[in-house]
């Protein structure tokens, strides 16, 4: 019962007249208050908590694909407001939570690295990178045994990385050269014994001398066409203004790669075959990085230069 004027109101439980602060609000009620006073609902909503328990277990139970689908939805849906919120709360929350992980994890020293880390878990390693490293000490013969029946995982694992880190990459391999200079003198010299790598390098270091530089033109008697044919030929075929390949990162590719032809002088066929007009073409630096040393009977077949392939690889065209 609710008196106007009055703030007192009779509970429907209890039978007491009380004040209506001790009444929740309810908004659909006539004097928008609940009809029963705050202790008694309060008892009848812990009578109701196990019924409750039961009766939400069942519901999840029977629509469990039903809820996840809503909350994932949920989560795409509002991504940004969740970690917005979940970063509000660690910042007001920072100490307190940084003390509870503390006290259930154990204070640890690392294997590999020698820093202490706190971790839950018993493990002895900071992190995964630690973890890897040290397996890879300890495990350089079966690493290595990995790497070579493994070629695909490993340059696949490889090119993740690079896309992921470039600027990491390119700093990794500043620092290796820098360390191994002599090694690096000492492979390549190795490499420049082969007689195919040889006139290969010399060759691709004239034609570039003489797109910087046209006086540069002594290798033009080696093969059947000038810088100028070369120019020209790249403009009318591509569109392509040679110049791009001092200025951007443009580089002039084999079709058929180097390393299918077995040459020794500039005097074989197979020499000519290789630096041909119509096997080179203007290509971007990724692109023929990726496609390395390839031979892709496609790319063939599309410029037409089956005539160019060494007598040991016809047959496979035909």
């Amino acid at each position: 019962m609710f008196c106007k004027g009055i703030n007192i109101k009779t509970c429907s439980k209890c039978k007491q007249r009380k004040h209506l602060s001790d009444f929740y609000n309810n908004a659909r009620a006539k004097n928008k208050k609940t009809s029963r006073c705050k202790e008694c609902f309060k008892e009848y909503q812990n009578g109701r908590k196990n019924e409750k328990k039961k009766y939400d277990k069942k519901y999840c139970q029977k629509n469990e694909k039903k809820i996840k689908s809503k909350k994932r939805e949920y989560r795409i849906k509002n991504k940004e407001k969740l970690n917005r919120q979940s970063n509000e709360y660690y910042q007001r929350n920072r100490i307190k939570i940084l003390s509870k992980s503390r006290k259930k994890s154990k204070k640890q020293i690392c294997i590999y690295c020698n820093k202490e880390f706190y971790n839950k878990k018993t493990s002895k390693y900071c992190s995964k990178c630690c973890c890897t490293k040290y397996w890879f000490e300890n495990n350089k013969e079966y690493a290595k045994e990995w790497r070579i029946k493994n070629p695909d995982k490993v340059k696949a694992k490889e090119k993740r990385y690079r896309k992921k880190h470039p600027e990491k990459r390119k700093e990794e391999s500043r620092k290796y050269r820098e360390k191994h200079r002599e090694e690096i003198k000492v492979r390549r010299s190795e490499w420049l014994k082969i007689p195919r790598n040889k006139l290969s390098n010399r060759m691709r270091g004239a034609i570039w001398r003489s797109i910087r530089d046209k006086n540069h033109r002594k290798w033009e008697s080696l093969v059947n066409y000038s810088i100028n044919d070369l120019i020209n030929y790249f403009k009318n075929k591509y569109n392509f203004d040679i110049n791009l390949c001092l200025t951007e990162a443009f580089h002039i590719d084999h079709i058929i790669p180097i390393s299918v032809y077995s040459f020794k002088s500039y005097s074989d066929e197979e020499f000519k075959k290789c630096w041909s007009l119509r096997n080179l073409r203007p290509v971007h630096e990724k692109e023929n990085r990726s496609k390395a040393n390839k031979l892709d009977f496609n790319l063939i077949e599309k410029y037409n230069i089956q005539d160019l392939l060494p007598p040991d690889l016809l047959f496979e065209v035909v």
